[in-house]
């Protein structure tokens, strides 16, 4: 079976936004909550709103303002994947010249030109390359190193492909293992003729790497889209829940408990009130020859009853404005100039509101001697530690209160 390159990071869709959405959205406990309650505002005996379930109102404004926040990011991950798999490749043609190709139309065994700053559109085995088939890749894409790494090419596959047109010419076969995660592990041989040449992790280049102090290379496909080892790293994407966002859902299941102590008191009250005043209960319509079970089901009706009443202490608005706010501080870090990159002057793009107010929190440091030579370009401009303030300006350390 022939495996497109193409990928997809997206959480829905068409088909499946609607069902996955709701699922999302009632595997909250506040909305199966609201959700019960609405159920139960149509039984006509316990209703306090004439059977109508009125709190499926408001419920429904936070599970469509949640759902339309989704899609709208969703629809980003699906233009950045689109990005992505229209992108150009040189790959080599039958009559011995490179066209570009779109990256989601290379398929396994084509031979694919790649050119210095520019990213390897699929895994490729390294043939050959403008520096006697070395090269340098950098991988921060994949594992946050800004070091390069060192690839050479096979001593035979060098001896072979001298130009470009020794490709046109070339024909064998090549075995390598099942598609897997390991970074920086491969095997496999190439046949070419009566010669069987050993192929490791040192030929392979790895889709979302960037070719450095490279010319060229020459490399031939072997893994492509969900089969490429950056793919099978990643996990899909899954709902997240920021600090705040749990500590909300924490509050409000403390408010729901307190709801529940407050439905019982008030009933247990009401119907201690009922057993002293026997003779004035005719307005509630209550036989006072009621026997045992209809005790019981006017105890679960006043109890019913109270916690209609007193459903409003739920904060539903809260929910509504958090994700406004959430999906306008995105907006805004879109717009900010101060978060454009000064080289590329690409500006900051959010995949995921969710977690907004996370941005900038440390919950740990670690740090190693491993004596690895990086390049990453952290400056300190403040930190909050406690109630201490610290700062740099220029090169000195100031506190502020």
């Amino acid at each position: 079976m022939c495996i497109r390159d193409r990928i997809s990071t997206a959480k829905y869709t068409l088909v499946t936004f609607l069902p996955l959405s709701l699922f999302e959205e009632f595997s909250k406990v506040t909305n199966i909550y609201f959700l019960v309650l609405a159920m139960l505002q149509m039984v006509p005996s316990i209703s306090i709103t004439g059977a109508k379930p009125m709190i499926l109102m408001p419920l429904s404004v936070i599970i469509l303002v949640s759902m339309v926040k989704n899609f709208i990011e969703d629809r980003k991950r699906q233009k950045s994947d689109s990005y992505e798999n229209n992108s150009k490749a040189l790959v080599l043609q039958p009559e011995g010249t490179f066209a570009a190709k779109e990256w989601k139309e290379v398929h396994v065994g084509d031979i694919v030109k790649v050119e210095r700053d520019r990213q390897f559109p699929a895994d490729l085995v390294l043939l050959s390359s403008s520096n006697k088939g070395i090269c340098y890749v950098e991988t921060k894409n994949l594992d946050g190193e800004t070091n390069l790494k060192y690839k050479k090419a096979a001593k035979e596959t060098i001896q072979l492909i001298k130009e470009e047109s020794d490709l046109k010419s070339l024909r064998g076969e090549i075995l390598y293992e099942l598609p897997n995660p390991l970074l920086y592990s491969f095997e496999g041989t190439l046949h070419i003729g009566n010669s069987i040449i050993s192929l490791n992790a040192e030929q392979l280049l790895l889709r979302g790497s960037l070719l450095k102090n490279t010319s060229w290379v020459y490399g031939i496909v072997v893994y492509t889209g969900a089969e490429t080892k950056v793919q099978l790293n990643s996990s899909k994407a899954k709902p997240k829940r920021s600090i705040i966002e749990k500590s909300t859902y924490s509050q409000i299941i403390k408010i729901f408990v307190i709801q529940f102590f407050i439905g019982i008191t008030c009933s247990g009250l009401g119907l201690l009130w009922l057993a002293i005043n026997p003779a004035k209960k005719t307005y509630l319509e209550i036989n006072p020859s009621a026997n045992a079970d209809c005790q019981a089901w006017l105890s679960i009706k006043l109890f019913a009853s109270w916690i209609f009443m007193i459903v409003q202490i739920v904060p539903l608005s809260l929910l509504v404005t958090l994700e406004v706010v959430r999906y306008m501080q995105a907006m805004r870090i879109g717009w900010d100039g101060a978060m454009t990159s000064r080289r590329t002057q690409e500006a900051a793009s959010v995949q995921t509101s969710s977690l907004n107010e996370e941005l900038g929190m440390v919950n740990c440091v670690l740090s190693d001697k491993t004596g690895t030579l990086t390049c990453n370009v952290m400056t300190l401009r403040k930190v909050a530690v406690g109630r201490l303030r610290l700062g740099v300006v220029g090169c000195l350390l100031y506190t502020s209160d």
